[in-house]
């Protein structure tokens, strides 16, 4: 059974924090890594890598991943959590087939060593 983690970031993404969790978790687990934005527009990471998300936040079923990670962004200091990604962290509907709603591990640029699980 293949596992899938979804990477969900906002702009100015911290490197450092999604970098060896994606990389040993597709080399060396076989997981299914992907990379999405809001938009599926490019973003910009804080250490000024241009990145392109493969997927739209809309296009994905929030029950359809293993794994959400949500990297750090000073952005979230910035401003409240923008509406889609509020909304993705809300439990399924009740016309959701019964199935545990995935795992979501939620970082924060401030303090890389830290991350919350939701």
């Amino acid at each position: 059974m293949t596992r899938t983690l979804v990477l969900m970031m906002i702009d100015r993404p911290a490197d450092w924090e999604y970098g060896p969790l994606v990389g040993a978790a597709h080399a060396w687990f076989g997981v299914d890594v992907v990379s999405a934005s809001i938009e599926g527009s490019p973003l910009t990471t804080m250490g000024g890598l241009t990145v392109q998300p493969q997927r739209r936040l809309a296009d994905l079923d929030p029950l359809a991943a293993d794994l959400w990670v949500v990297p750090g962004s000073p952005l979230w200091d910035e401003a409240p959590a923008p509406e889609p990604i509020l909304a993705a962290r809300s439990p399924a509907s009740a016309a959701a087939p019964a199935r545990s709603p995935p795992r979501a591990c939620w970082m924060s640029a401030r303090t890389p060593a830290t991350s919350r699980a939701i």
